[in-house]
């Protein structure tokens, strides 16, 4: 009776801890859309989560298999939503600190409301960094993906992160669509779905322009932290670098080039040069430059966006691509075209070799296609010269793997989501890392300080310089044409004059003559043309 009994009581408290965690999604207090991104160096872990309404949250955390004895206070922030009561206004991050490198741990999230509710989440475990070599390490990449469009792909990266040990996901801008949508229920369905994955595993991030949200992009700065930046990220620092085992990645902002904040385009540039700089000096422990950011410098779609080299377009690579190119970066993974695309080694549209050993320009791939509710973007029937391969399938969603083998060889592959079927893939291999430029020197005091490491005009001001110099122009052009018209009448008076001796007083006086219609009377027979009778009337006559 009593082993029944206790069997019974086992059963309810099961059956108890299942309910609710089952049913936090519901609660108010419940912790959800929990993420996990990397910290400053590899000894912390950021995690982010949200609740509705405001609570006393923290993190208990530990070595997977062990009891979560370690606690980590949330701090919190208020994020706007009045315009909808579902969506989540409060938004919390802890930052795990004196992790070990390389070890497995297990976390839950706590939350608790004024009147002593507490709601657990689920048992989530992440991986910390190592600074290891030996082994490969690999990475997911994509972008531009949406609740809608994209109900395929999050099953399939949950699937790929639990049969494959990467050891971050990328995501290229463009979350939700859009993360503040209906007063940013969007951005919390989206991060509800990505939650199987995001939770486990780093999730990376970059700014595309369905975050730029009237220029300030508070939810997508709100949602996300990223290394070595305050939270919620600065308006005007929404780009970082890190380095893992072999790859010195950057994440950098295309929005730089389309706001009303010009500034914020040279202050990310001399970040790069100055980042670069040091990444070069160290290119003998980490050789490769991995570079990610949203909006393409080349692409071969039909549309009007940036890469397609319309007039007025290519603001990313004239503001980015003659620096890359200096520095030596090895590949620039982008997103925004809703297609698959990678490029030969190139560089100001000129191909440098049709293959990808010891290149001497970077290679692009577009990795937009990961399935949003914008559908895929069609290209144009003609293969560019720069286009190595492209892939526009309308019903595919897609994601890219990045494998860094070791100092010498990159692997990608393109994955389609339906079963995980490759279907493109190439080695990028290069023996001599370094910048593409020889002898590159930016420094601010040097003499021969290349070109590569001034930040151009921002796109605006070429604009305005434009308009500046057609304005100037077209009034130059009226100053000159009416000089010239005036010279071109002297010069027939004086023709006029030398022709016709008898009217040289009536001719060359002619402005004293009042009525013009008695020279046309008087003088018309004395004329071979028109044209000649009109040198003499006065300018403002009839």
């Amino acid at each position: 009776m009593l082993f029944r009994l206790r069997s019974v009581w086992i059963v309810f408290l099961a059956v108890t801890m299942v309910t609710t965690e089952s049913t936090n999604g519901n609660s108010t207090t419940a912790p959800e859309q929990i993420h996990v991104t990397l910290g400053d160096d590899y000894s912390q872990m950021q995690v982010l989560w949200a609740a509705r309404n405001n609570v006393t949250s923290w993190v208990a955390y530990g070595e997977a298999g062990g009891p979560l004895g370690e606690l980590q206070q949330g701090g919190q922030v208020v994020y706007l939503s009045k315009q909808n009561w579902r969506a989540r206004r409060f938004i919390y991050r802890a930052v795990l600190q004196n992790l070990t490198e390389g070890v497995k741990y297990s976390y839950r999230v706590h939350n608790k409301d004024s009147g002593g509710e507490e709601s657990v989440s689920a048992l989530y475990n992440f991986t910390t960094l190592t600074a290891d070599q030996t082994h490969p390490k690999s990475f997911v990449v994509y972008g531009d993906l949406g609740i809608l469009g994209g109900k395929e792909t999050f099953p399939a990266l949950q699937e790929e992160i639990q049969t494959h040990n990467h050891t971050a996901v990328w995501h290229v801008g463009d979350f939700a669509y859009d993360l503040f949508n209906d007063g940013g229920w969007i951005g919390d369905e989206f991060l509800r779905k990505i939650e199987p994955v995001a939770a486990n595993i780093p999730y990376m991030v970059s700014p595309g322009n369905h975050e730029i949200e009237l220029g300030d992009f508070i939810q997508y700065r709100t949602r996300f932290s990223i290394p070595g930046a305050a939270w919620p990220i600065p308006a005007g620092k929404m780009w970082y670098s890190y380095d893992i085992g072999l790859v010195h990645f950057i994440s950098y902002s295309t929005e730089v080039f389309f706001t009303h904040h010009e500034a914020y385009a040279c202050r990310q540039f001399y970040w790069l040069v100055d980042d670069l700089t040091k990444a070069n000096t160290n290119r003998h422990n980490v050789p490769w430059v991995v570079a990610m950011g949203h909006r393409p410098m080349y692409c071969s779609n039909d549309n009007g966006d940036d890469c397609t080299n319309l007039p007025f377009r290519g603001r990313v690579r004239a503001g980015l691509e003659k620096m890359f190119h200096a520095q030596g970066v090895d590949l620039i993974i982008e997103a925004h075209e809703h297609s698959y695309e990678r490029s030969w080694p190139v560089f100001d549209h000129d191909v440098i070799q049709t293959n990808y050993v010891n290149p001497k320009g970077s290679v692009h791939v577009i990795t937009g296609a990961a399935g949003n509710k914008e559908g895929k973007d069609q290209m144009v029937p003609y293969l560019k010269a720069w286009s190595a391969y492209r892939h526009a399938t309308p019903h595919e969603n897609n994601f890219g793997r990045l494998h860094a083998m070791n100092q010498t060889h990159l692997f990608w592959e393109q994955v389609g989501v339906e079963n995980t079927t490759v279907f493109d893939s190439f080695w990028l291999v290069q023996h001599a890392h370094g910048p593409f430029v020889q002898g590159l020197n930016c420094s601010v005091s040097a003499s021969n300080r290349h070109s590569s490491c001034t930040c151009p005009p921002p796109f605006y001001t070429w604009i305005i310089i434009y308009v500046l110099c057609l304005i100037v122009g077209l009034v130059v052009t009226a100053v000159v044409s009416k000089v010239l018209l005036k010279r071109r009448r002297r010069m027939r008076g004086s023709r006029c004059c030398k022709s016709r001796r008898e009217a040289v007083s009536m001719c060359c006086d002619h402005d004293t003559v009042s009525d013009p219609r008695v020279i046309r009377k008087v003088y018309v027979k004395d004329f071979r043309d028109v044209d000649d009778l009109e040198a003499l009337l006065p300018e403002d006559g009839k």
